[in-house]
């Protein structure tokens, strides 16, 4: 039993399958799947974890070799490190309501695409490293930052990517070395900019409108010079000619 007397989900010794997590232990809810609940269980290949649950904890399902769906509930609200890692997950849709994704927490699984929540507060360290994401979509919100760490999403298949407008912090590897071109949209929330942008960045292009000013980062650097496109005249201009960066006109669409 947790400190605010919910429970939480330790050891798994069941057989079969398909899992149905249960949702209460008498009049108690079940809030938690306990740290490596599941993890290294060769049987299991689909979970269904009830809205009751507001947490994965870490490594809880990982290396589960023959897991490939999981039915989250409506309301897990943290996934921690490491909570899929290794596991061979393909199919998973993320809740609204999940505000982190924690370090390497979908590492080496077999996704091909997400979606990321509006809700999403923190996209941890590798993440999604090492998968086969090709399709990657970015819900957007009007109030919720979001930052997005070091090789999060570093084996993305894709040769572009809409950011959203609420991302705050971008690490300069968070998509590995390939490269990319970087789309930012309008801002979505006037407090919203990217105050960040660390690591070695390799070849990219960033595409946004005149409010990209707040977008551009404070201090990168890279391997090779990136590229700039915007509206003629606009900050994000005047930035690139003032740091001896290419910039070439385009039209806001």
């Amino acid at each position: 039993m947790l400190n605010d007397g919910s429970y939480s989900i330790e050891n798994y010794i069941g057989q079969g399958s398909e899992v149905q997590v249960i949702d209460m232990v008498g009049e108690k809810p079940v809030t938690e799947i306990g740290k490596s609940c599941f993890s290294e269980n060769k049987d299991i290949s689909k979970v269904i974890i009830p809205d009751s649950v507001k947490v994965i904890k870490t490594s809880a399902f990982r290396r589960c070799p023959n897991l490939s769906t999981v039915l989250l509930g409506n309301n897990v609200e943290i996934i921690e490190k490491d909570a899929f890692r290794g596991s061979g997950l393909k199919d998973i849709s993320l809740n609204e309501g999940l505000k982190t994704i924690d370090e390497y927490a979908f590492r080496e699984t077999a996704m091909e695409s997400i979606k990321i929540p509006s809700t999403v507060e923190l996209i941890g360290a590798g993440a999604f490293e090492r998968t086969k994401i090709e399709n990657l979509e970015f819900e957007s919100s009007n109030t919720i930052r979001l930052e997005i760490g070091q090789y999060a999403f570093e084996s993305y298949k894709d040769d572009s990517v809409l950011l959203p407008g609420r991302l705050t912090k971008l690490d300069g590897q968070a998509f590995g070395f390939k490269s990319l071109e970087l789309i930012w949209p309008k801002c979505e929330f006037d407090a919203a900019n990217i105050q960040e942008l660390t690591g070695t960045i390799g070849s990219i292009s960033l595409h946004g409108s005149d409010t990209l000013k707040n977008y551009i980062c404070k201090k990168y650097s890279s391997s090779s010079q990136p590229v700039f496109y915007g509206p003629a005249g606009s900050d994000m201009e005047s930035y690139a000619n003032e740091n001896n960066i290419e910039f070439v006109v385009e039209d806001e669409k």
